[in-house]
């Protein structure tokens, strides 16, 4: 499965793939990882600019228990919804997707 891997190496991970256990739990792995990422991303970046999650919540113009799920890792956000983000915070968009790759041990 060199797709795997390849999606694995981009978000630095490794894959030990296992017959038992079918790709789309691997991948379901992976990109939950990438939203924990972002949403650690979001409250490091709100908490920068001292804001709460209601105050931010209203500069989005989004719901705080949404914006609580987005820090948890547990939302597949949309496009529109990084935009708003962004917008609250005011920066660019690729400044949500900067964070460090993790080393291999």
């Amino acid at each position: 499965m060199w797709w795997l891997q390849r999606i694995a190496n981009v978000y630095g991970f490794s894959v030990d793939y296992c017959p038992l256990h079918s790709c789309q739990h691997i991948l379901n792995f992976v990109f939950m990882d990438i939203k924990i990422k972002f949403g650690q991303k979001v409250k490091e970046l709100r908490l920068e600019k001292g804001l709460s999650q209601e105050a931010f919540a209203d500069l989005a113009d989004l719901d705080r228990t949404y914006i609580s799920s987005i820090e948890k890792g547990e939302r597949n956000v949309s496009i529109i919804v990084i935009e708003k983000v962004a917008t609250a915070l005011n920066i660019e968009i690729t400044k949500l997707f900067e964070w460090k790759k993790e080393s291999k041990a």
